[in-house]
């Protein structure tokens, strides 16, 4: 994500669609959201979603607007493409990161492609901890941004057409908790070369922003009580020294108590992070939050007036 962020803000429009073949490596470890209606108790009694609009580029619901874009014009064979599925909200509604928090559900995409295409898994934009005292959900407001690789095969041929569809689910929610789902469909040419979209340009640029960077050093994650406390190497310095309001969102379910305060100082050089544990690591250990020993999320924080986030996997010590 660093190199194709880079690229764009280097080059031109063009690098977004260059850069795509980045993506995956943010959105590999996306998992399955579970089913919508079954979240909380305000999605049992909430009106039904509004019936699907035809499919098309564009679909509007009760409370969203949704889109899906490409980067470029053209589809490039052998060549990776961007695309991007946005969702606009109405006021005061929200929708959720892959791992919504204490209640909600992470947007899916069920795509439709034709032989030999494939989409990769969505490339989760930093989120912002929306409070429910005394509980908190991870999502976003206003704008949700959604961007997927799309692997176009080496053989498919200039002059043709590729039909592209997916139908995008969400659960969107303010005082009540409402799913909702869009059929969204592309047809793009396939040519030789292909061309930025130069009106598209802008949400392709922030969704790119908005993805965690590279973790710029090590991170240990160990079980203290009943906390679970980041040391960051000193390699972390540069970001933390004067980062303001520095919150951590892990990828596990259960990790961490989504709304507990995260106090962060600096012991012998190295800052930490403390975080009350979540309901699994605290009956089975920070271990059983791991993957393959760590424990993964992203890291953001304020610094010089803008959010910016890391993708880091700590490494979790043995209790």
């Amino acid at each position: 994500m660093g190199a194709a962020r880079a690229a764009y803000g280097a080059a031109t429009v063009a690098a977004v669609a260059v850069s795509a073949v980045a993506l995956t490596a943010t959105a590999a470890a996306a998992h399955a959201a579970a089913a919508p209606g079954a979240v909380t108790p305000a999605a049992a009694s909430a009106p039904p979603a509004a019936a699907t609009p035809p499919a098309g580029a564009e679909a509007r619901t009760p409370h969203a607007r949704a889109r899906l874009l490409a980067a470029a014009d053209a589809l490039v064979p052998g060549r990776p493409a961007t695309l991007l599925v946005a969702l606009d909200l109405a006021p005061g509604w929200h929708t959720y990161w892959r791992n919504p928090g204490d209640s909600g559900a992470a947007t899916s995409l069920d795509w439709r492609l034709p032989p030999g295409y494939a989409a990769s898994a969505i490339a989760w934009p930093h989120p912002e901890r929306l409070p429910l005292p005394p509980l908190a959900n991870y999502g976003y407001k206003a704008r949700a941004l959604h961007l997927v690789e799309l692997g176009v095969p080496a053989d498919a041929r200039p002059g043709t057409h590729a039909e592209l569809a997916t139908r995008a689910r969400w659960l969107v929610c303010s005082d009540v908790c409402i799913p909702e789902e869009a059929d969204l469909a592309l047809r793009l040419p396939v040519r030789a070369q292909s061309a930025p979209v130069e009106a598209h340009a802008p949400l392709f640029a922030a969704a790119l922003a908005a993805l965690p960077r590279p973790a710029p050093g090590a991170v240990l994650a160990q079980a203290a009580g009943s906390e679970a406390r980041l040391e960051f190497d000193a390699a972390w310095n540069p970001v933390l020294d004067g980062a303001r309001d520095v919150l951590f969102f892990p990828y596990a379910d259960g990790a961490l108590d989504h709304a507990a305060p995260q106090p962060l100082a600096k012991h012998d050089g190295r800052w930490q992070l403390s975080a009350r544990l979540g309901y699994l690591a605290s009956a089975q250990g920070l271990p059983a939050v791991a993957v393959d020993g760590r424990l993964g999320g992203v890291l953001v924080a304020t610094r010089d007036g803008a959010r910016v986030a890391y993708e880091l996997q700590a490494a979790v010590a043995n209790p």
